[in-house]
């Protein structure tokens, strides 16, 4: 199962959920149990033979295989 990274409009809270694919839309703030949104932050999921010239965007730069 993935991790995913919320944020909280409402009341700012961020925190990380282990849960399905199916059901990373479905998730609430634990803070205040508003609906959230994810936090995408770019890194790169693909391992370094993925980046470089081999295909990287150069939005991974948090990727120990980038170098932009």
């Amino acid at each position: 199962m993935p991790i995913y990274e919320y944020s909280c409009k409402h009341c700012g809270a961020k925190f990380e959920v282990l849960t399905t694919i199916d059901k990373r839309d479905d998730v609430v703030c634990k803070n205040c149990g508003e609906k959230v949104s994810r936090v995408y932050n770019g890194k790169c999921s693909f391992g370094a033979n993925a980046c470089g010239k081999d295909g990287c965007g150069g939005n991974c730069a948090s990727c120990a295989g980038c170098h932009h």
